[in-house]
């Protein structure tokens, strides 16, 4: 877990104030000019906080908690910069327990910034420490950084507990005497004070804080005679915190000197003083018991319980030291603990890399130091998420650089923890900043060797950690640009010291040494164009300078095409060879992604491939891993590996079949002779194979394959000097790819060990995000904020493998397997009040477990087919459970109402299960399925009435026999409301298992099939579905897909014919006896300067073989004097009939008129337009007595309607009104009407007549 931000507030800005008996060094008062000095002023404090939930779910019987504080404060400015506040008979609602009668609080206020807090006592108590955080808010409600304000508003820097925010300052109101100030401050948008802290905005971006002061007198001399404050921090789909603060003016008199303690001060941590702790053994107490859960949770799976205590476990960690961890570790690791101790070491040393605390660091060094774990890399470079190491961790974990050789995650973790380290009293001579200065010492030592090759890799490592360092120190800084000018030395060695040199101190010095190799021409381009990134990120100003300088030279093109994309008067030029650029995509206007861009850094230099390119991604949805993700590659002389390898002269000899070919067969040859000496040295020893041999002859193979493949290339290389070195990556401490390299070398590990041996297991958790932000009230309660996701996998296998047949017949062999994968994922969102009687939470939980156990035998069945039957064992819940928790946490939770809520969920439980899916049918018939979950029934967690729905799928029942579905249950609870999901497989009672066989074919070169079917095994073995998937790629291309099962059958088709004078594409789908089809056919005949082109598009649908949509031709003739084109477009069909009629105004009645008004009315699910519109008729161009079109015209319109509805064609009523008025002009109906032809079209009321007649007809408005 991230380490908790305390924003204590403990330094005054500027000053570094650490003591308040007088006023720091520089003092302006700022902030409390407004306050007269020496003059006491009491007030009545009122105020409250309270928290509410809210979400989408459903909610709990309880939502919400509110808590009052009354009392009075007398504040003092006893000095420019000091503020004396005494508290006294202040009462809070929810603590009812005496204490102290008055509470002495010294606040410093200095340049708009409220400092350090400080007591009399040297020990403060919890109460104390709440009236100390109370007066501290009491101070920052009163503050005013713009006391002589304006009518134009204003916007002021302020500094408190909250951080540096802007604060803007309006004039409300002014009447004779008076006049009323508001304050408001955005608290997402405050910039932490503490370095290395992070805001708000992570996790929330609604938080608000506004403040009204009332104000009595002249501005010289005026009393603030009320201040109200109120806040509101919102943490979405969980709840809503709001608290208020009031101070009413009561009397003011004279500051009394008798009242000031002489008596030294003490500043008050009040973010360690007010946060809930523990004793050292109730921690040790809380871990164990939390391993304790976690070994009985992962037993046989992981669930989803297993997944959401893992981040409580991070939490523990962060409060144990090295000693402890070390112990805890090794009795994991022994089986002492716990007798599942595989997957509770993954576990645990997942929660040690993601934990932030310096402890855990050393503890991981420690382990790796003794030998106890080896070193990985996603270990090593989780060292640098450490925020605040200490000076023994630094010591602990620099015993990792004194070996010669140095990995590069360990390098990388150490420098960036090291770069974290900082000393609260700015000495020089601090024992933290002295180790991180030891460790910058001993990277640069390797340095000195930056010209020799064997040292190469070594030197690239130690200048990749000082550029994570970042202060490094000027020593280090000469010893890079030495380096970075080291003509002897390799490319690679000098772009990482000029690039390291733009991430450290930039000193004037450094800044000069960039400038001059910028400017450089006989430096190469990669280099100077390297110095001049280094110099961009040092300084924007003087790069632009240099940048403006070179393009008004006649520099490298390379160079001057990569500057001039940060010119903006820069013009483009017209030069080829200008292939280097800075580009920039902007995603938010791409792909509508807020603030999201994305930069591009392109280098080339003398070759047609580039020799590096970078990439930045920046977006906030990159918030939790900085904000932004930069990566990209180096490579060196690769144009020369290519033409080694595959030019004219080259190993492949330009044909990478016969290069491949050529090596399997080798790679063939080599593992035979291996097992037949195998076998061989077995039979003459007359030994039992071991499977130490097994590992021993792969090993073998492996070895003699790479050995052969390197000699190949070393063959084809000749003495050239190929050297390939990855970029470093920024943030380099990151290196994602080292980090899933890692993960999947552990899970390839597992299951290739699985293969031979009887048993294996790897099970591994992380911390996705660990967030987590303290802020405070207004009336000085603090508020933790967290964000929490993650999850836990585990993949178990085991085999068993006849080991002498594998080696003798590898083509008929048998392998029995088991695979047990299982995954539990959790999102937790949360908030938390922490008052005097304890912690008040409110939390938004999803948590997610899947899993599914299959046994397997794979049978070999010569070089084209594979057996392999599957099992699904009916004692295992299979599939996945969620569950979706919003609950209110309390410190005085009612045990009766619980106990009574828990006899309702066990009476309701009775009968939950019985509930029927929505078709009357059972899906089960017993608790099988929610009992096999591996959880209880909610675990009486939640108290209240449970309802469960079920839903049943019978899709892979009616095909295989499996029943599949989803329980539902929801619950109500006093402080907690909860929605869970429960998905799962069941085979059918009488089913064994099912066999799946694959098998393929190669019946030409041009042409494969893939053959994979399903069946069950038992008393139903009529359950089964297959996939046949075909491809055919010469002369044309055809892809097929059939699909078939019990009951179903599914065919497609597509092919392409790719001939001279003949395109075309046909596609067919095909369900049962229902078909689809498509083909567009583009047919070109060309004979001397005569060519003509033939279009044809026809479908095919249910009811209709065939029907072209479009045909066409065009013919084009070209010569000396005469130049003509033909066009001619014609159809057929349906379509024929639409165009005829409403455009040639010919129509061709067909012979037998369509009844089918059934589809019409299918085609088009419209309301009726006569029902919408009758109202708009003019009911006076419709004469009863008189037919513009005969009952057989309009019987023949009729037909039309129904045909083009077939085809899936809209008709509105306006197109009906006009192909009705064209179909009597070319019928020459005497009776056409005067409206008809002003119109050009028919009228509504004949339009309504129409449709009168035909009830059944439906059209478009």
């Amino acid at each position: 877990m991230w380490q908790l931000l305390l924003v204590a507030g403990v330094a005054a800005a500027g000053g570094g104030v650490r003591s308040c008996l007088r006023d720091p060094p520089v003092c302006d008062g700022v902030g409390v000019i407004h306050l007269p000095e020496r003059q006491t002023a009491i007030y009545a404090i009122e105020g409250s906080w309270e928290i509410n939930l809210h979400g989408d779910v459903i909610r709990p019987q309880i939502t919400k908690k509110q808590v009052m504080v009354q009392g009075y404060a007398a504040m003092t400015r006893v000095s420019p910069c000091r503020l004396k506040l005494d508290l006294w008979n202040i009462s809070f609602s929810d603590w009812q327990e005496g204490e102290e009668d008055m509470v002495e609080t010294w606040v410093m206020v200095s340049g708009g910034s409220v400092g350090a807090v400080c007591s009399p006592l040297p020990t403060v108590s919890r109460y104390s420490a709440h009236l100390h955080s109370l007066a501290r808010s009491v101070a920052s409600a009163a503050l005013n950084v713009v006391p002589e304000l304006g009518a134009q508003p204003m916007t002021a820097s302020e500094s408190d507990e909250h951080g540096h925010c802007a604060t803007r300052y309006q004039l409300m109101r002014i009447w004779p005497g008076g006049r009323e100030v508001l304050r408001t401050k955005n608290l997402a948008m405050c910039t932490p004070r503490d370095a290395g802290h992070k805001s708000l905005s992570i996790l929330t971006d609604n938080a608000t804080l506004s403040c009204r002061h009332m104000y009595e007198g002249s501005i010289k001399d005026e009393t603030l005679r009320h201040v109200r404050c109120q806040q509101t921090l919102t943490l979405s789909s969980v709840g809503v915190m709001d608290s208020i603060l009031t101070l009413s003016f009561l009397q003011s008199h004279p500051f009394r000197p008798v009242s000031l303690n002489y008596g030294p001060l003490h500043e008050v941590n009040l973010g360690m003083e007010l946060m809930p702790r523990l004793t050292k053994q109730h921690q040790i107490t809380k871990a164990y018991n939390l391993l304790s859960q976690m070994c009985e949770e992962l037993s046989q799976r992981v669930t989803s319980k297993a997944a959401l205590l893992y981040p409580d476990l991070i939490d523990v960690l962060q409060h144990l030291d090295q000693e402890t961890l070390m112990r805890q570790y090794q009795e994991i690791n022994s089986g002492r603990l716990c007798p599942n101790h595989q997957k509770l070491r993954g576990v645990f040393s997942g929660a040690l890399r993601d934990s932030s605390a310096p402890t855990a660091a050393a503890a991981k060094c420690s382990l790796i130091l003794a030998g106890l774990v080896r070193s990985s890399s996603s270990w090593a470079l989780s060292l640098a998420n450490v925020k605040q190491p200490s000076a023994e961790t630094l010591h602990v974990c620099g015993g990792l650089l004194a070996t010669d050789h140095w990995e590069a995650s360990e390098v990388l973790g150490i420098a960036t923890m090291a770069s974290h380290a900082s000393c609260k009293d700015d000495g020089d001579n601090c024992l933290v900043m002295e180790a991180a200065r030891r460790i910058a010492h001993r990277l640069s030592g390797k340095l000195n060797s930056c010209s020799e090759l064997d040292h190469h890799h070594q030197v690239l490592i130690a200048i990749r950690g000082l550029a994570n360092m970042k202060h490094y120190g000027h020593e280090v800084e000469l010893k890079l640009h030495m380096c970075g000018s080291n003509e002897q030395a390799a490319d690679s060695i000098r772009v990482a010291a000029i690039a390291a040199l733009g991430r450290g101190p930039c000193s004037s010095q450094a800044l000069n040494w960039l400038k001059w190799k910028v400017l450089n021409e006989s430096l190469s381009s990669e280099l100077r164009i390297t110095a001049f990134q280094s110099l961009r990120r040092c300084n924007e100003k003087e790069a632009k300078a240099v940048a403006i300088l070179i393009n008004q030279r006649n520099s490298d093109s390379q160079v001057k095409s990569y500057v001039n994309d940060f010119l903006s008067d820069s013009k483009s030029s017209q030069d080829t060879r200008q292939l280097s650029h800075h580009l920039l995509a902007n995603l938010t206007a791409l792909l509508g992604l807020q603030d999201t861009y994305l930069f591009a850094d392109v280098v080339f230099q003398d070759s047609f491939l580039p020799r590096s390119i970078g990439l930045n991604l920046s977006s906030p949805l990159l918030k939790h891993v900085g904000g932004s993700i930069q990566f990209g590659s180096r490579l060196e002389n690769l144009e020369n590996v290519l033409q080694a390898l595959f030019g004219l002269n080259g190993l492949a000899r330009g044909s990478m079949e016969i290069w491949l070919a050529t090596l399997i067969e080798k790679i063939e040859q080599m593992f035979a002779t291996a097992s037949q000496d195998f076998i061989q040295s077995h039979e003459r020893n007359k030994r039992s194979y071991a499977l130490s041999d097994v590992v021993q002859l792969l090993n073998r193979v492996q070895h003699n394959a790479v050995t052969e493949l390197q000699g190949w290339i070393s063959a084809g290389l000749g003495d050239q000097e190929c050297v390939f070195v990855s970029y470093a990556f920024d943030p380099m401490a990151l290196h994602w790819e080292e980090l899933i390299t890692s993960w999947f070398d552990d899970l390839l590990e597992t299951t290739y060990s699985s293969l031979i041996n009887s048993n294996a297991e790897l099970t591994t958790a992380w911390a996705e995000v660990e967030e987590q932000v303290l802020v405070w009230s207004v009336i000085g309660t603090p508020v933790e904020v967290w964000q929490q996701e993650g999850g836990l996998i585990s993949l178990a296998a085991s085999s068993e493998v006849n080991l002498l047949s594998l080696l003798t017949n590898p083509y008929a062999s048998t392998v029995d397997i088991g695979l047990g994968p299982s995954m539990g994922v959790y999102s937790r969102l949360g908030m938390s009040v922490n008052s005097l009687p304890g912690r008040t939470v409110v939390t938004s939980t999803t948590q997610a477990a899947a899993s599914v156990d299959v046994t397997a035998v794979l049978a070999l069945q010569g070089s084209d087919h594979i057996d392999l039957r599957i099992d699904l064992p009916d004692s295992s819940f299979h599939g996945y459970s969620v569950q979706a928790t919003l609950s209110l946490e309390t410190p005085e939770d009612d045990e009766r109402n619980h106990e009574e809520e828990t006899h309702d969920i066990h009476e309701s439980q009775d009968t939950s299960n019985e509930v029927e899916d929505d078709d009357g049918s059972t899906c089960f018939e017993d608790d099988s399925i929610l009992a096999g979950s591996g959880e209880k029934l909610w675990d009486n967690e939640i108290g209240g009435m449970l309802l469960t729905k079920q839903h049943c799928s019978r899709g892979l029942e009616t095909a295989l026999g499996i029943k599949s579905g989803q329980v539902k249950q929801w619950v109500v609870g006093q402080q907690a409301a909860s929605v869970r999901s429960l998905g799962y497989l069941q085979k059918r009672e009488g089913i064994t298992g099912y066999k799946m066989i694959i098998s393929w074919k190669n019946p030409g070169k041009k042409s494969f099939f893939l053959d994979m079917s399903i069946e069950a095994e038992g008393l139903y073995q009529d359950y089964r579905a297959g996939l046949v998937i075909g491809i055919t790629y010469s002369p044309h291309i055809t892809f097929k897909v059939q699909g078939h099962s019990k009951e179903y059958s599914a065919f497609a088709e597509v092919s392409l014919v790719n001939d001279p004078n003949l395109k075309r594409i046909d596609g067919h789908i095909q369900y049962q006896r229902i078909h689809y089809g498509l083909k567009a056919e583009l047919l070109m005949v060309q004979d001397g300067g005569h060519m003509s082109v033939k279009p044809r598009l026809v479908v095919s649908y249910p009811g209709v073989q065939e029907d072209a949509l479009l045909e066409g031709y065009l013919a084009s003739y070209f010569s000396d004097k005469i130049s003509s084109v033909t066009v001619d477009l014609y159809t057929e069909g349906s379509l024929k009939v639409y165009l005829d009629t409403a455009l040639k105004g010919k129509f061709v009645p067909k012979g037998q008129r369509q009844t089918d008004r059934t589809a019409l009315k299918e085609a088009f699910q419209h309301k009726d337009a006569v029902n919408r519109s009758r109202k708009f008729a003019d009911s006076k161009t419709f004469i009863s007595h008189i037919m513009v079109l005969t009952k057989e015209q309009e019987a023949h319109l009729y037909d039309y309607a129904i045909k083009i509805a077939k085809m899936f064609y809209s008709l509105p009523a306006k197109e009906l009104h006009k192909v009705a008025y064209k179909y009597a002009l070319d019928s020459k109906s005497p009776l056409i009407l005067s409206a008809w032809k002003k119109e050009q079209s028919a009228t509504r009321d004949w339009y309504y007549a129409f449709m009168t007649c035909q009830p059944q007809l439906t059209l478009k408005a």
